[in-house]
């Protein structure tokens, strides 16, 4: 595959960046004359094998005729019970085993006199080939196919082409296996060469060579590849071994795999995600297409749990069954199940002493950033990157973690250093536009975010972020554009609809935002955030006991999932506040807002609402104090302006009351009591049959501005919510973007 040849300048100092796209396409090549129809009626054996060889005892006297030594990739494995130990280590070397068998006794045993010039060609050939040797293994694999040339044995040639493959020679490897016409002989020649074609991105060719559906299905199939007993004169139903007792991932497996990435390349997602899918029904150990099904989100949440937590564990894995479903139930969305979730990492950890894994450290620092912890999944993070920097799963929940705690100089710190040693990755660019869009560059940022979705077209990070950009500029249409085309290509996230969504509203377009919202919540319904856009939505449409509702749900959702630090409490509070403010429940009211301020003393739009709150009760001398108060937002100067200059006409009438500060509402001396209690009354309020929830949440999502409708006189009537005040940063996301 040829290499991208990318500048090292820096695009953080300005420099100029061509925009990269994925690897370049190499010619394509033809199937050649093997084709699907024929896959069925060939080689019963992934490699066609000399029935008649085994291995003999390396310390009795040699055979009569020397043996044939089978591949170290084959299926099969020799009876190890027949073996001596010097033959059981001999046979493990010639298997591929990691560990290295010192060279005096491989050489003692290679080149022995009984052994034929052939065989000792194949043992130098698998020790340069385990020695990562290309050209030496290519070089004796070569001799050897001349030399069994003309033999009904498709082992040399398919460890030659294996070598090209290794060698990233994709095309002549290609050419070998059609001109040796083996694609019909064996299975994994056929294998050997859809990873050719998907090498050479010919994505179509690679469906040709694999097939476009599984031709093993079906169970006889299925024991015809796999069950290595199968000597003539036995039939299918004389045997009981399936496939999965040597432990090794199933080839039909790791051929529905690549079926699935060839797929997902031609953008068949529904395609994709059923290969994907079968590969993990027929070997749950096949975890790349685990990692395919949840990196690039292809399940909603509820199908996601379910087809995990069906899998054969136990069938496939016997007495690893419990780690294989810890490990995999560590890879599933955090927006329910939290508890089932939080025992699988107990037992990931503790019971199989995996605590120091990355993937499990990195389950904790998701765990925490869905409870938007930041500062303590900041702190697993970079226990991550002390034991691998370039560990790329953690790497956007580092930088979601950099963005949102504003650590500005340590997220262009990452940027630049993953530009300097990843700059072939979609991470690394979408670091760089999250950078930018901190510091507010926008067109920068969708330059990089596009970047990252030019090599990576599956990056939801990159897609959302990209989205984002376009909405911080209020340029709604682009934003919609980007999003649809996230949501498109990332069918099991409810993020893309639900910012849709949002976009909508902010045009007043309101029936159509919550369109987006009900399409979001059919892929989800477990997010606190989206529930309190649809609360969002019934608010101005002026259907107060709904948007109660929906925000009640949100708080269940919310409680005990989201860490106190989350910003969802603080618009959360103050939302519930406006409801009761328009439905005239002004001491409720207030208990909202004091909440909402104790997450947030400086929220200008609460204290404005309070001050119309106090108004309205004819208290102006506090009403003043809470307008002056919110004159920090800009959007809303001229209301409250407006305003003040009502309450003070109206001290020309009224006495001007005292200000008893020990009667303040907003002392916050006992905070934490007043949630706990209010918390708990809200929730007795939420209808039962209003739910349809799962239990347990958590989410992510951009910051709400609930806009009143209406036109009611100022004072004498409710006049409405404040806009918010302005983050310096866009007002995008809360959580991951991510």
């Amino acid at each position: 595959m040829q290499s991208r040849n990318h500048s090292r300048a820096s695009p953080l100092r300005g420099d100029s960046f061509e925009l990269s796209s994925p690897t370049s396409r190499l010619p394509a090549s033809s199937p050649g004359d093997g084709h699907m129809s024929f896959l069925r009626g060939i080689s019963v054996s992934p490699i066609t094998r000399n029935h008649n060889s085994g291995m003999h005892s390396i310390l009795s006297d040699p055979p009569e005729s020397p043996p044939h030594l089978n591949s170290f990739t084959a299926r099969t494995r020799p009876d190890i019970s027949q073996l001596t130990e010097a033959n059981s280590i001999f046979s493990h070397r010639l298997l591929g085993s990691p560990v290295r068998t010192p060279r005096g006794l491989l050489q003692e045993v290679s080149y022995r006199a009984e052994y034929s010039r052939e065989d000792r060609l194949r043992i130098l050939r698998h020790d340069a080939a385990q020695q990562h040797l290309n050209k030496a293994a290519t070089f004796f694999a070569e001799k050897l196919t001349v030399l069994s040339d003309g033999l009904d044995d498709t082992n040399d040639v398919y460890f030659l082409a294996q070598a090209y493959y290794h060698s990233q020679e994709y095309e002549r490897a290609l050419d070998l296996l059609n001109k040796k016409k083996t694609l019909n002989k064996s299975v994994q020649c056929r294998y050997l060469a859809g990873l050719c074609a998907i090498g050479l991105e010919n994505w179509r060719d690679a469906l040709d060579y694999l097939g476009p559906e599984n031709p093993f299905a079906d169970k006889g199939a299925h024991l015809l590849i796999y069950d290595d007993s199968i000597r003539p004169g036995r039939g299918i139903a004389d045997t009981k071994h399936d496939g999965t007792a040597d432990g090794l991932i199933k080839l039909e497996s790791m051929m529905c795999y690549a079926r699935g990435n060839a797929y997902l390349q031609l953008k068949e997602i529904e395609r994709a995600k059923s290969c994907f899918k079968e590969a993990l029904r027929v070997d749950v150990k096949c975890y790349d297409a685990l990692d395919a099904l949840i990196q690039y989100n292809m399940l909603e949440e509820k199908h996601e749990w379910e087809f995990i937590m069906t899998l054969p564990y136990d069938e496939h894995c016997g007495s690893d069954s419990d780690l294989f479903r810890s490990l995999y139930m560590l890879q599933l969305k955090r927006y329910s199940h939290t508890a089932d979730i939080q025992l699988a990492q107990k037992h990931a950890e503790l019971d199989h002493k995996l605590k120091q894994s990355l993937d499990v450290m990195h389950s904790t620092a998701r765990t925490l950033l869905a409870e938007c912890n930041y500062e303590e999944c900041l702190r697993i993070c970079q226990e991550i990157r002390k034991e691998d920097t370039l560990y790329t799963k953690a790497i956007p929940t580092y930088i979601t973690c950099l963005y949102e705690l504003h650590m500005k100089d340590e997220l262009y710190t990452l940027a630049q250093e993953l530009v300097d040693r990843l700059n072939d990755k979609a991470v690394t660019w979408h670091a760089v536009g999250m950078y930018y869009l901190y510091i507010e560059k926008y067109p920068d940022a969708r330059r990089y975010f596009s970047q990252a979705t030019a090599i990576d077209q599956y990056f939801e990070d990159s897609w959302l972020g990209y989205g984002h950009a376009f909405a911080a500029e209020k340029d709604h249409d682009q934003a919609i554009s980007a999003y649809i085309t996230c949501s498109r290509l990332i069918p099991g996230s409810h993020l893309p609809y639900m910012y849709v969504g949002v976009q909508y509203m902010e045009q007043n377009m309101l029936d159509a935002g919550y369109d987006y919202f009900k399409k979001s919540a059919g892929k989800c319904a477990s997010d606190p955030f989206l529930y309190n856009e649809i609360a969002a939505y019934y608010y101005q449409k002026q259907q107060y006991q709904p948007a109660l509702d929906n925000l009640r749900k949100a708080l269940k959702l919310a409680n005990g999932r989201q860490s106190q630090r989350s910003n969802l409490w603080e618009k959360l509070w103050a939302n519930f506040g406006h409801v009761y403010r328009r439905m005239r429940k002004y001491d409720r009211a207030l208990k909202c807002y004091r909440l909402a301020l104790d997450k947030n003393p400086q929220n200008s739009d609460v204290h404005a609402a309070i001050g119309l709150i106090y108004h309205l009760q004819g208290k102006l001398g506090k009403a003043l104090i809470e307008y002056n108060k919110g004159l920090r937002n800009p959007k809303s100067d001229n209301i409250v302006r407006e305003l003040i200059e009502k309450a003070l006409q109206s001290t020309a009438i009224a006495p001007f009351e005292r200000t008893d500060e020990f009667d303040n509402l907003f002392n916050l001396r006992n905070a934490n009591d007043m949630l706990a209690s209010y918390v708990n009354e809200e929730l007795a309020e939420l209808e039962p049959d209003s739910e349809n929830l799962d239990e347990h949440s958590t989410s992510q999502h951009s910051v709400l501005s609930i806009h009143d409708v209406g036109n009611e006189s100022m004072v004498k009537e409710d006049e409405g919510d404040l806009s918010p005040e302005e983050d310096p940063r866009p007002n995008i996301s809360s959580r991951d973007w991510l």
